[in-house]
């Protein structure tokens, strides 16, 4: 399973809940896993992976927002954290 931790602001659209674990092997599938689940969560980050996406998401340190990336394998215990980003100068 992989286990995603949604960021404060994102939780409203999936119910109130901080964590959650899908089965996947890959990022992509894993955020398809977890639309879903959590079909307003979808409708807020269309198109995944996308460059001006509010959100980002990222496996351990490293950010995977961007498409080439939902092809990055992910292994069992692997943590996903989606996080709105921060924009300013």
């Amino acid at each position: 399973m992989i286990n995603i931790f949604l960021a404060p602001g994102l939780r409203r659209l999936c119910g109130g809940v901080a964590r959650t674990a899908v089965d996947a092997g890959d990022v992509g599938s894993a955020l398809d896993a977890l639309f879903r689940k959590h079909p307003p969560l979808a409708e807020m980050l269309s198109p995944p992976l996308a460059a001006t996406s509010s959100v980002r998401v990222f496996h351990g340190e490293v950010d995977v927002t961007a498409p080439e990336q939902a092809v990055r394998a992910l292994s069992p215990g692997d943590e996903l954290m989606l996080v709105h980003a921060v924009a300013g100068g």
